[in-house]
């Protein structure tokens, strides 16, 4: 619903943004059910290209990038296919302030980042799919 919303009717996001945000990434992020996870990211991309000062909006007291390193960490909760080719695609979202902050450096984002991104090969759920090793190295090259 959120994603049809958001193309449709944008308008009717950006008077609740703190409000959506707040929930939305913590629900996105956290979702281990991998069935849903295509449609997940799907939203997740629409409403960041729409709204990308959402990633700003901290999330139950938490930066939503912490919820997205977390996600980074245990290799998308078992969707890697979805996961590892949505990450760029999300990265190109971003407004420049959620990636550089505010001094313009990109540190800590940069090494959280990548520190994050590499624990995720760790991860029991890189076990699951075959071609999980491949798809996050294509992913990492990217």
């Amino acid at each position: 619903m959120l994603r049809i919303v958001t193309s449709k009717a944008p308008s009717l996001i950006k008077d609740r943004l703190q409000i959506i945000s707040k929930q939305f990434f913590p629900a996105v992020f956290n979702d281990k059910d991998i069935t849903t996870h295509g449609d997940l990211w799907d939203s997740l991309l629409v409403f960041t290209r729409a709204f990308p000062e959402s990633w700003t909006i901290p999330a139950d007291k938490k930066p939503t990038m912490t919820l997205f390193f977390s996600l980074l960490k245990h290799a998308g909760y078992g969707s890697i296919t979805v996961t590892y080719r949505s990450i760029l695609p999300l990265i190109s979202t971003w407004a420049d302030e959620s990636v550089l902050g505010k001094n313009g450096t990109g540190f800590p984002f940069v090494k959280d980042f990548f520190e994050n991104f590499w624990r995720g090969i760790e991860s029991s759920n890189m076990d699951r799919d075959p071609g999980a090793t491949g798809l996050f190295l294509e992913a990492y090259i990217e």
